[in-house]
C-alpha cells in the first residue's frame, strides 16, 4: 500500500447533476462505505458536491444534499450524469471541471459524466469510455476522441465509467491498488461482487444474443458499424 494512503483520508467529491443516474452513484458510494466500515477508519472521505445547487435530484426522484463544488480540494473528483447528458447546459458546471482539471486533482466522469467532461475540452488525447448509449451521440460530435467501449479506464489525471454495476468494479480496481487486493476482495464480498470484471469487459450482451443471427459475416458487419458509428 502506498505510504500516503496510511496518513490520510483520500478525499472523493461525487459532482451530481440533475437526475444523476441512481444506480451509479450507489454502485460508487457503497464500496467507499464498506471499506469505511470494515477497516474501522475512515480511508475514504465521500462529499457530495453540486455547482449552483445544494440539493440534487436523482433518476428515481431520491434527492441527496450537496455541497458547494469548491468547497474542498479532493483527490478525485468524478462527475455523475444521467438521462441525456447533452442537454446539461451549464457554462458554471464546465468551468468548474476546468479549474478543477488544471489543479492536483484527478478528474473522471460516471455513466453519462464523460460526455460532460468531453463537452468541457478535458478529454482529448485520453482514451475514455461512456455509457454505450451516450457513444454514437459523442463519436459523431467528437470523432477524434479516443472513445471505447470498456467499463473503465484510467488514463494519467482522467477516469471515465461507464456507469450503471460498472463502478463496482472500478472501486474494486481502486481499492485494490490503495489498500490491497485482500482487503478489496473483503470489500467486494460484502456485496456478494464476487465476479470481478476487467477494466475491458464488455458493456453489452454478445452480439449472437441481442441480435438473434448467428452468421459470421453479419456479426462482423455489425460489431464494425458499432465500433465506428461515426
Amino acid at each position: 500500500m502506498d505510504k500516503k494512503f496510511k496518513e490520510k483520508p483520500f478525499s472523493i467529491g461525487l459532482l451530481l447533476t440533475d437526475g444523476f443516474a441512481l444506480m451509479s452513484y450507489a454502485s460508487l458510494i457503497e464500496p467507499l462505505r464498506a471499506a469505511n466500515l470494515l477497516k474501522a477508519k475512515e480511508l475514504y472521505k465521500i462529499t457530495n458536491i453540486a455547482v449552483q445547487s445544494s440539493r440534487v435530484r436523482s433518476s428515481s426522484g431520491a434527492i441527496i444534499p450537496t455541497k458547494d463544488a469548491t468547497s474542498d480540494i479532493f483527490d478525485l473528483v468524478l462527475i455523475i450524469t444521467g438521462g441525456n447528458p447533452q442537454k446539461v447546459e451549464n457554462p458554471a458546471l464546465l468551468d468548474t471541471l476546468r479549474r478543477l482539471s488544471r489543479s492536483k486533482t484527478i478528474v473522471g466522469g460516471v455513466s453519462g459524466g464523460p460526455y460532460i467532461l468531453a463537452a468541457a475540452g478535458l478529454m482529448h488525447g485520453y482514451r475514455m469510455t461512456v455509457h454505450w448509449e451516450h457513444a454514437p451521440s459523442m463519436q459523431e460530435r467528437w470523432p477524434d476522441l479516443l472513445l471505447e467501449r470498456s467499463l473503465y479506464i484510467l488514463d494519467r489525471k482522467r477516469i471515465t465509467c461507464a456507469g450503471g454495476t460498472a463502478p463496482m468494479d472500478l472501486m474494486h480496481y481502486l481499492i485494490s491498488e490503495h489498500h490491497g487486493h485482500k482487503f478489496a476482495r473483503k470489500v467486494s464480498d460484502w456485496f456478494m461482487h464476487t465476479d470481478f470484471r476487467p477494466a475491458a469487459g464488455p458493456q453489452r450482451a454478445g452480439l449472437v444474443e441481442r441480435v438473434g443471427v448467428t452468421n459470421r459475416a453479419i456479426l462482423d458487419t455489425i460489431e464494425a458499424m458499432e465500433n465506428h458509428i461515426s
